[in-house]
């Protein structure tokens, strides 16, 4: 084996190691009974849960916008017949690509960083190439759907070297069709037209198989892929059912995040230290999600802001609060100001779901909403029968992400987001208070071009409504991200909660 055969095994098995020591799948995981406090892993700090692998904003910044880093392997095999004779039949290299993810589906930009090394003896051939183009992707990547197909065309400098010729710059092309597999593994068909490179001809077909790094992830937060993990905060009785609440740091006001439909207090992990040097903070697991023990029916937005209410007050909270909520939360949090409005001096609402969505929401969407509805229902049912499920969400243990009880819950909450708006509705009221509405830049949602259309739309109205819920309301679009703001933009919303905290404790 020569040395550059050599240094490329070397790196195949880095490669390979690597990726078999970044934590896997939860799916493919089979859920651990909770083990007793005394025997399970120490606590995880706020901030450190979450999984990279299932959040793909990216960890890179450049000029103010986040890539991620793929590696893995590249088989390539140059088309031109003197290129093989020079170079090899066919290679294995390393493969590196840097590049910039897009959520949702249909066509997005695309921008590619890849760099291909070819080395055969004494010959070598290679080439780097920042390419920009388009993307087609038929449908948005979820939790439950684990292959997702693309085709993209990208074009620009290959900044290509060879041993007999030297280094040059030559405009290039590629396309590639492939598909992402649980959002972390990809297996690309890519073809390179790449021309004229004194003498040589490097355009080649490859196959790439790459894994996604999991950049700057907690090694303290990996064992919870694993193993059952005590809660970091607090369980905490309201009623005959505890619910589970984090809180970090000191000062007033309190602010209290309320997550989404489905979501557990882990939405706002990111969150939570950061703003733990500013003020106190607290997130939550409502009942039935995360933590928490399952509540009595019906799981509509009344009953969910009675039971926060009591949380705080039992664990010794106290007023005055700046309420945050995401999505669904939007309902309860909105409640709450109109329930308690002498406890609450702020609020911001990260693409909050309005009253009159449900009702106003495009048929096809609708229709797919109810569908979806259906299958969480069908899936508690298979868990109450002993089934094994799939983790509702992939950043907590296993024991508990997989509870037919959340499933259960996410049914029982979607069912009655109707029932919730109307109550919302019916409770509506000036708050005069600081608000900021944080507004997603890219629209998600299924369905025809059309009905994502509709939807854009009047997801664009109800957010300028809502900025007029109060008269110290402030508009914020967050451009570059989709639904979970709180992840893809997290310091934009740490700026707009340290916004109307510092408003509600200097007021005019």
């Amino acid at each position: 084996m020569n040395r550059s055969t050599a240094f490329t095994a070397r790196v195949l098995l880095l490669a390979v190691a690597l990726a078999l020591l970044v934590p896997m799948g939860t799916g493919v995981l089979v859920a651990q009974a909770p083990q007793a406090a005394a025997a399970a892993e120490p606590a995880i700090p706020a901030g450190e849960w979450d999984d990279d692998w299932w959040y793909p904003e990216g960890r890179i910044s450049i000029l103010g916008q986040r890539f991620s880093l793929m590696t893995g392997v590249t088989l390539t095999r140059f088309t031109r017949r003197s290129s093989r004779d020079a170079f090899g039949a066919l290679r294995a290299d390393p493969a590196i690509d840097l590049y910039r993810p897009e959520a949702g589906s249909g066509l997005a930009t695309d921008f590619d960083f890849l760099w291909t090394g070819i080395t055969e003896g004494g010959a070598r051939a290679g080439f780097i190439a920042p390419t920009l183009g388009v993307r087609f992707t038929p449908f948005a990547a979820t939790r439950d759907r684990w292959l997702v197909p693309r085709i993209s065309l990208r074009a620009g400098p290959y900044f290509a070297s060879t041993s007999t010729s030297g280094n040059a710059t030559v405009l290039g092309a590629n396309a590639a069709v492939g598909v992402d597999v649980a959002r972390r593994l990809s297996l690309v068909a890519r073809y390179d037209l790449v021309r004229g490179v004194r003498g040589h001809d490097l355009s080649s077909t490859a196959i790439e198989v790459k894994v996604r790094v999991p950049l700057r992830s907690s090694r303290r937060a990996r064992p919870k892929m694993h193993d059952d993990v005590p809660p970091p905060g607090r369980l905490i009785d309201v009623g005959g059912h505890r619910l589970h609440l984090v809180c970090v740091g000191s000062g007033s006001p309190t602010v209290v995040f309320e997550a989404g439909m489905s979501d557990a207090w882990v939405s706002w992990d990111r969150l939570l230290p950061e703003l733990a040097t500013t003020t106190r903070a607290c997130a939550y697991d409502r009942a039935g999600i995360g933590y928490s023990d399952p509540g009595p029916l019906p799981r509509d937005s009344r009953r969910i802001v009675a039971e926060l209410h009591a949380l705080l007050e039992r664990a010794g909270e106290r007023p005055p609060y700046v309420l945050v909520g995401h999505s669904f939360g939007g309902y309860n949090v909105r409640l709450f100001a109109s329930e308690h409005p002498d406890e609450v001096v702020g609020m911001v609402l990260v693409d909050a779901t309005h009253e009159d969505f449900q009702s106003r929401n495009p048929a096809a969407m609708r229709e797919q909403f109810l569908r979806a509805t259906d299958t969480f229902r069908a899936l508690a049912e298979r868990g109450e029968r002993g089934e094994r499920l799939p983790p509702v969400v992939p950043n907590l243990p296993l024991a508990v992400a997989s509870r037919p009880a959340w499933y259960r819950t996410l049914y029982e909450e979607a069912r009655t987001a109707e029932v919730s708006g109307d109550e919302v509705r019916a409770a509506r009221r000036a708050l005069a208070a600081p608000l900021i509405v944080i507004t997603a830049g890219r629209s998600a949602g299924g369905g025809s071009a059309r009905a994502r259309a509709e939807l854009k739309v009047l997801w664009s109205e109800l957010q300028a409504d809502l900025v007029r819920l109060s008269p110290q309301g402030v508009h914020v679009f967050a451009e570059r991200s989709g639904h979970y703001v709180q992840r893809s933009e997290p310091q934009l919303v740490i700026a707009a909660v340290r916004r109307v905290v510092e408003r509600a404790r200097t007021p005019d």
